[in-house]
C-alpha cells in the first residue's frame, strides 16, 4: 500500500490480483467492488480500448453471473467481446458467455460460443490451452446434459475429465468439477455406483480444496443427497442435504446484502430450486420422519430472507450515530423513492426519468447493502426445537411451501422436471416435537378454488341487498368449503387441542380468508382459533427495542383540501417551525387511475371510540390527526410510536407487473382528490406509497393498524409473502400489522376495531384480541340477522412474530 498511489496502474493490477482471488472464493461483493475500481482505473490511465480494461469487464461480468444478474453479465460480456482482446483472454471470455447462456437454457446461444472458444485452443499443446479446450469440452457437455442428450454429454465429460487429470492434481478444482458432472450423467443413465463413485471423490476434493464452508461443496452436497435417496439411503442423503443447505443459506445472506431488492429477488429464484428439490423428495418420502423434520427445518430457514435482509439493512443504517458512513446513502435514497413515488403513475412523457430513478434507486440500495455489510449481524441457522420455543402456548405452527413441481431432479445440472405445482405443509405443535407433513394436492385447483371464494367476496354486497344475508352466506360458505377441504380440513386433527395457529403461507395462499375456512363441524376456524401470520420464524430485522413515542391515530381525512388549507393545517400542527417539504417532481404524480374517493366518516367515530382502549394499551394518550390535519407531512415526521393507527382508504393497483410493488400501493390522506391541481409549497398530494412507508422511523413500534381496504393486498412473492403495504410498515420496523384482504363497509370495520382495541386493552395478544373481535362481531351479526357473512368481519389479519 505504501509503494503505490491510489487509483493508478499498478494499484489497479494488484486490485485486480486480489479481486480474481476474491472471485474465486465467491467473495462476489468484495470482489465487485474491487473490479469496478480496476475498471475505472484502467479507463483512466489506458482507455475503455485497453487490454486490463477488456479483462476486467469480462471478470466483473463473471461475478454479476454468479450473483445472478443475468441481464448485466450479458452486457458486460459481450461488451467485453466486442473490444480487441489477445485470442487467449477473449476465449476465455466466449467460454463463460456460454456458460452464462447455458445457465438460462438459452442453448442455441450457448454451444456456438462453446465452439468458438474450443476452436481457439483446439491444436494448442501448452498447458493453459489444453486446459481451456477441456473447460469448453465440459460446458459443451453440461449443455447436452441439460437437453437430455445423455450419450453426448458422456462423451464430452469423459474427455474434459481426462484431459484435467492429465494435466491438474486430484484435488483440482476443475477436477473435482469434471468428476461431479460425470456423475450427475451416469446417474441419468442408472450407474449409479459409478456416478456415488465419482460424486464422493468430488466432495472431498472441493473439502481439500475450499474447507468444509465452500459453495462448490454445497453444489457437490446436493447432487450427491438426490444420488443417495435415489438409492433408497435416505438418512446419508439428509445429512448431506442438511450440510449442504446450511453451506447455502450462509452464502445466500451474505450474496443478498449487496443486492437492491429486485436483485435479490431475481438471485433467490434460481437458487431456491435446489430447495424446491427437497420438498419434492419430502413428498415422495412423506413416511421418513428424519426427512421430514429435516426439510421442515430447511424452508423455516429460507423463508422471508429477502424481506429480514431489507429490514435490517435500513434498520440498521438509520442508527447513524453508529454507522454514519450510511447518513448519506440513506438521505440520497430517502429522497429518490419520494421522488419516484411523485412519478408512480405518471404518463409517458415521465418515463424516462422514471427508468432513471428506478436505476438510480437500484444502486442506491446496493450501495447501502455494501456499506453495511460488515455491520450486519451474522445469520445463525435456527432448529426445530428453537422455533418450537418460541411458538406461544397452545399453538399449532402451520409451514406452506409453493413447489413448483412435484418430483424432484434427478441432479440440479440437468433437464428440470415438468413442471407441475403442488402446495405441501408442515406442522410443529408447541406441545410436543412431533412434525408432521401434508401434500395438500395441484396448486393449480387450489388456486382456482381460492379464485373461486374471492370472486364471490367480491360479489357479496350485491348478493346481500339482493338475497338477504343468510342465503348470500350459505352461497359464499359452498364455495369456502371446497377451498377448506383442500387447505385446512386436511390439516384439522393437528389443530385439536390447540386455540392458535401460526401461520406462514407461500403463494397465493396469502390471500385466502383462513379465518372463515370452515371446519368439519361447520364453524368457521376463528371460532375455535386465533391466527397470526409470520413471512418466517427469524423476524423482520434485530430487536430494536420498545418504542417509547406516544400512539397516533390518523382517521377520516379530508379528501377534498386544497393547497393552501394544507398549509394552514401544516402551521397550525408546527406552530412557526419549519414545513416539511419534499421534492419539486412531486407536482408530476397523478395516480388517475385512483379516481376521486369519498370521506369515510365513520373512521371519526371509531378513533373516538379507540382512543381510551390504546390509552390503557399504550400507557399514553393517543394524538389524533383527523380531517385537515391526516397529512402526508404529519406521517413523515412520526417517529417511533409505540402504536399506529391509520383508518382511511387504502389501494393497491393491478397493472405495472414489473414495476416494484411497493409503488403501486399505498393509503390516501387528505388533500387527495385535489392531486395535480394547485397545492402547498409543501408539495402535498395526499398519497402515501409503500416506498415512502418503507422510509417511516416505525423501529420497535409495536402495532400498526391499517383500519382501510385491502391493505393486505400486493403482488405475491414465493416464499417472500406478499408485497405491499403490510410488508411495507415491516420494513419500516413495525413489529405487528393488522392489514384487510379486501374493501369492508365503513361501520363494520369502526364496530370490530372498537371491539379489538377493548380486548388488546385489557392484555391479550394482538391475535387473540383480534380473532376476540371477529367472533364478536359473528355472534351479534347472527342475533340481529341470522348469519354472519365473512365481508363484515373476516378481511382483518394480523401479520409478524
Amino acid at each position: 500500500e505504501g509503494g503505490f498511489n491510489a487509483g493508478n496502474i499498478n494499484t489497479a493490477k494488484l486490485e485486480e490480483f486480489l479481486a480474481n482471488c476474491y472471485s474465486e472464493s465467491f467473495r462476489l461483493h468484495d470482489a465487485e467492488a474491487l473490479y469496478r475500481r480496476c475498471l475505472a482505473a484502467a479507463e483512466r490511465e489506458a482507455g475503455k480500448g485497453s487490454e486490463m480494461y477488456l479483462r476486467c469487464q469480462g471478470n466483473l461480468a463473471l461475478v454479476c453471473f454468479r450473483l445472478n444478474q443475468w441481464e448485466e453479465a450479458e452486457r458486460l460480456f459481450l461488451a467485453s467481446l466486442a473490444g480487441k482482446s489477445s485470442p487467449d483472454d477473449w476465449a476465455v471470455r466466449a467460454n463463460n458467455i456460454g456458460y452464462l447462456y447455458m445457465t438460462m437454457r438459452r442453448h442455441k446461444d450457448a454451444e456456438p460460443w462453446f465452439r468458438r472458444s474450443i476452436a481457439l485452443w483446439q491444436g494448442r499443446q501448452d498447458e493453459h490451452a489444453r486446459l481451456m479446450h477441456a473447460q469448453g469440452l465440459h460446458g459443451l457437455g453440461m449443455s447436452a446434459y441439460q437437453q437430455d442428450r445423455h450419450a453426448e454429454a458422456q462423451r464430452l465429460l469423459e474427455q474434459a475429465l481426462a484431459a484435467r487429470q492429465r494435466l491438474l492434481p486430484d484435488d483440482s478444482r476443475w477436477v473435482a468439477q469434471s468428476q461431479g458432472m460425470l456423475a450427475s450423467v451416469y446417474s441419468s443413465l442408472g450407474r449409479d455406483a459409478e456416478a456415488r463413485r465419482l460424486a464422493e471423490q468430488a466432495e472431498q476434493a472441493y473439502r481439500r480444496r475450499w474447507g468444509n464452508d465452500h459453495i462448490d461443496v454445497a453444489l457437490e452436497l446436493h447432487e450427491l443427497g438426490l444420488l443417495l435417496a435415489r438409492q433408497g439411503e435416505l438418512a446419508l442423503a439428509v445429512k448431506k442435504l442438511d450440510e449442504s443447505r446450511r453451506i447455502y443459506q450462509r452464502y445466500i445472506a451474505g450474496a443478498l446484502t449487496g443486492l437492491s431488492q429486485p436483485e435479490q429477488l431475481q438471485f433467490l429464484a434460481e437458487e431456491r430450486s435446489r430447495l424446491m428439490d427437497a420438498g419434492a423428495m419430502t413428498r415422495l418420502h412423506s413416511d421418513e420422519s428424519e426427512l421430514v423434520r429435516a426439510a421442515l427445518e430447511w424452508t423455516l430457514n429460507d423463508k422471508g430472507l429477502v424481506q429480514q435482509t431489507l429490514a435490517e439493512r435500513l434498520l440498521q443504517a438509520r442508527d447513524a450515530h453508529l454507522h454514519p458512513e450510511l447518513a448519506g446513502v440513506l438521505s440520497e435514497l430517502n429522497d429518490v423513492r419520494r421522488r419516484l413515488a411523485a412519478l408512480a403513475t405518471a404518463g409517458d412523457e415521465k418515463q424516462s426519468l422514471w427508468r432513471e430513478l428506478l436505476a438510480k434507486e437500484n444502486e442506491l440500495q446496493r450501495q447501502l447493502g455494501r456499506t453495511s455489510r460488515h455491520a450486519h449481524r451474522d445469520v445463525a441457522w435456527i432448529s426445530l426445537a428453537e422455533v418450537r420455543n418460541s411458538l406461544p402456548e397452545e399453538s399449532v405452527l402451520v409451514q406452506i411451501v409453493r413447489l413448483d413441481r412435484a418430483q424432484p431432479a434427478v441432479s440440479f445440472f440437468g433437464a428440470r422436471p415438468e413442471a407441475d405445482p403442488h402446495y405441501i405443509a408442515w406442522t410443529l405443535r408447541k406441545s410436543d416435537s412431533r412434525v408432521r407433513f401434508f401434500d395438500l394436492g395441484p396448486a393449480d385447483q387450489i388456486e382456482a378454488a381460492l379464485a373461486e371464494v374471492r370472486e364471490g367476496i367480491s360479489d357479496a354486497t350485491g348478493q346481500i341487498q339482493q338475497r338477504g344475508e343468510p342465503e348470500a352466506e350459505r352461497s359464499l360458505q359452498e364455495k369456502l368449503a371446497q377451498l377448506s377441504h383442500r387447505i385446512l380440513q386436511p390439516l384439522e386433527a393437528e389443530l385439536a387441542d390447540s386455540r392458535r395457529l401460526v401461520l406462514s403461507p407461500d403463494g397465493a395462499l396469502w390471500l385466502a380468508p383462513w379465518a372463515a375456512l370452515p371446519r368439519s363441524d361447520g364453524r368457521y376456524l376463528v371460532e375455535s382459533h386465533s391466527i397470526r401470520y409470520i413471512t418466517g420464524v427469524r423476524g423482520s430485522a434485530p430487536d430494536a427495542g420498545a418504542a417509547n413515542g406516544a400512539p397516533v391515530i390518523m382517521a377520516d381525512p379530508d379528501f377534498d383540501l386544497s393547497g393552501q388549507e394544507v398549509e394552514s393545517s401544516l402551521r397550525a400542527i408546527y406552530r412557526g417551525r419549519s414545513l416539511p417539504g419534499i421534492p419539486e417532481t412531486r407536482s408530476f404524480a397523478t395516480l388517475s387511475d385512483l379516481g376521486r374517493v369519498a370521506r369515510l366518516p365513520a373512521t371519526a367515530a371509531e378513533a373516538k371510540a379507540i382512543t381510551p382502549s390504546l390509552q390503557r394499551y399504550a400507557g399514553h394518550p393517543p394524538i389524533v390527526y383527523e380531517r385537515q390535519y391526516a397529512l402526508e407531512s404529519v406521517f413523515r415526521r412520526l417517529r417511533q410510536p409505540r402504536a399506529l393507527v391509520l383508518s382511511t382508504h387504502g389501494f393497491f393497483l393491478e397493472n405495472g407487473d414489473e414495476d416494484d410493488p411497493l409503488l403501486r400501493c399505498g393509503l390516501l390522506l387528505a388533500g387527495c382528490n385535489q392531486r395535480g391541481k394547485a397545492k402547498s409549497a409543501a408539495g402535498e398530494e395526499g398519497i402515501l406509497t409503500g416506498l415512502e412507508i418503507v422510509s417511516a422511523d416505525l423501529r420497535g413500534t409495536e402495532l400498526v393498524v391499517l383500519s382501510a381496504c385491502e391493505t393486505g393486498l400486493g403482488q405475491v412473492h414465493s416464499g417472500e409473502g406478499v408485497a405491499g403495504l403490510r410488508q411495507a410498515f415491516q420494513l419500516a420496523g413495525a413489529k405487528r400489522v393488522v392489514s384487510t384482504l379486501w374493501q369492508i363497509p365503513d361501520l363494520e370495520s369502526a364496530r370490530l376495531m372498537a371491539d379489538f382495541f377493548e380486548t388488546l386493552a385489557q392484555g391479550q395478544d394482538q391475535a387473540d384480541a383480534l380473532a376476540e373481535a371477529q367472533r364478536t362481531r359473528i355472534r351479534a351479526r347472527r342475533d340481529r340477522h341470522e348469519a354472519a357473512h365473512p365481508i363484515f368481519w373476516a378481511a382483518y389479519t394480523v401479520t409478524g412474530n
